[in-house]
Parts: C-alpha cells; sequence; structure tokens
C-alpha cells in the first residue's frame, strides 16, 4: 500500500471520526437542553399547583371536600417532583440556583428534608451573581430556621449574615429592596420560633431599609405595608403552637412556607 494511500485512508478515518465525534456532541447539547426545558417545565407546574392550592383548595368549606381536592394536588406533586429529581440527576451541572432553590423548597415541603438541604446547598454552590447568591443564602438560612430534623438556629444565623454580608454598601434600588427583604425574612423566623426581640431588630432593620427607597420605587410602600401583615400572620400562628419550656418554639421548628416562598424576583 502506498503512502499516500495510507495518507488518504488515514485522513478519512480521522474526519469519520471527528464527525462522529462531533454528532454525538450535538445530540448531547439538544438532548440536554431538552430535559432542561422539561425541568423548568415542571418546576413552572410546581408553582402552579401551589397557588392552585391557595386559590381553589383552601376556599372549599367542605372539609371532606378540601381534603380530598388536596390530596390529588399533592398527587400531582409527588408525581411532578419525581420526575424533577431524575432530571437533576441527568444535568446537575445545567441546573440554576434558583431552580435548585425552588425544588429545595418543594422537597422541604414534602417533608424531605435531606433532599432539601442537598437543593439548598447546591443552589448557593451554582449561583453566580450576587442577588443569586443572596437569594440562596436566604433560602437555606430559612430551611435551617425552622424545617425538620436539621434545625440549627445558628447555622441558619450564619447563613443570614452572610447574605446581609453580600449586600452591603448598596448602590441600586434594587439591592436596598434585597437588603431589605432578607432583614424581613430572618425577622420573621426569629418571630415565629420565640425570639422576639432578636426578631423585632431585624425587622427594624428592614423597615429602614424599605423606608430609604426612592419614593417612586413601585415595591416601597407594598414592602411597608405587607411586612406589617405579616408579622401579625405570623404572631396570629404562633398562638395554636405547642410551646416548648425552654425557648417557647414550635417542637417541629416550622416556618411559614407561603411567606418566605417568592423573594424578589431574580
Amino acid at each position: 500500500m502506498s503512502p499516500e494511500l495510507v495518507a488518504g485512508l488515514g485522513g478519512a478515518l480521522l474526519g469519520a471520526f471527528l464527525t462522529g465525534v462531533f454528532g454525538w456532541w450535538l445530540h448531547r447539547i439538544e438532548q440536554t437542553s431538552a430535559q432542561h426545558e422539561e425541568l423548568r417545565n415542571i418546576i413552572t407546574k410546581l408553582v402552579d399547583l401551589q397557588e392552585e392550592f391557595q386559590t381553589k383548595v383552601m376556599p372549599i368549606t367542605d372539609l371532606q371536600m378540601r381534603e380530598f381536592a388536596g390530596t390529588l394536588l399533592n398527587t400531582k406533586r409527588t408525581v411532578y417532583l419525581e420526575s424533577a429529581q431524575n432530571l437533576v440527576r441527568k444535568i446537575p451541572r445545567t441546573v440554576s440556583s434558583s431552580e435548585y432553590a425552588r425544588l429545595a423548597f418543594e422537597f422541604a415541603n414534602d417533608a424531605n428534608f435531606t433532599q432539601a438541604e442537598a437543593y439548598y446547598e447546591r443552589a448557593l454552590q451554582s449561583a453566580q451573581s450576587t442577588l443569586a447568591k443572596v437569594v440562596a443564602a436566604r433560602g437555606i438560612a430559612a430551611f435551617y430556621f425552622g424545617q425538620g430534623p436539621q434545625r440549627d438556629f445558628a447555622r441558619a444565623r450564619q447563613y443570614f449574615e452572610q447574605a446581609i454580608d453580600l449586600l452591603k454598601n448598596p448602590t441600586d434600588a434594587y439591592s436596598l429592596y434585597t437588603l431589605g427583604y432578607t432583614y424581613e425574612t430572618w425577622g420573621l423566623v426569629e418571630l415565629y420560633n420565640g425570639f422576639i426581640d432578636e426578631g423585632n431588630r431585624k425587622l427594624s432593620f428592614a423597615r429602614k431599609y424599605y423606608n430609604d427607597l426612592p419614593n417612586d420605587y413601585r415595591l416601597k410602600h407594598q414592602s411597608l405595608a405587607a411586612i406589617e401583615a405579616k408579622i401579625n400572620h405570623v404572631m396570629h400562628a404562633r398562638e395554636y403552637l405547642p410551646k416548648t419550656a425552654a425557648t417557647g418554639t414550635a417542637p417541629d421548628g416550622g416556618v411559614i412556607p407561603d411567606l418566605f416562598s417568592a423573594g424578589p424576583v431574580q
């Protein structure tokens, strides 16, 4: 076989190999993109289910009918969570911080606290921007403040401090608002867990930063009004909790999820 023929054959084989590799790579990208889109759709459906529960199930006055409707929604939710978990296993590096955080919230509400903790940690690890890091730190802080056996007040406060440190010297209205909202979340979970003085201190900071917002900032007056309603909600909810002798906290350390599920839009 002549050298020219060998070289030509080698070039053809190399070309075929590179074409195959490129084709596989392109297929993999398309597959990952499709799986990520599927995950996004599932997360959207989970958010819709929460809204449906609040707007359609909770207002049902008949207790049996409300329980039945809630069970149906919960069955759907379980299916969505299983599908989401399978997709995350396939594309862990493609999932965004906000997507991990939302899934963590859903798994915490489903009492799967181990999976929730893992997703909150991934949300923090995968956060790119400062605001994304703030939201992730705030989410895991609220988680450690109250949900399940992982409750750890000291660790929770460290994450809140981390979120606050990331927002030092805010230079724009949205960062100022996010700082206020972070203090608000911190204060509310302190209140709910029986740390009244500490909670009120954090809430005073929240009011300060909300008041520092420009008067024409659309979330300023809305936030100042909402914070008082949330405080009343938390204090009213505490009246129905069994108390522990030592701290006055709820034994399950529960956080009221609907107060903290939606922070500033990223």
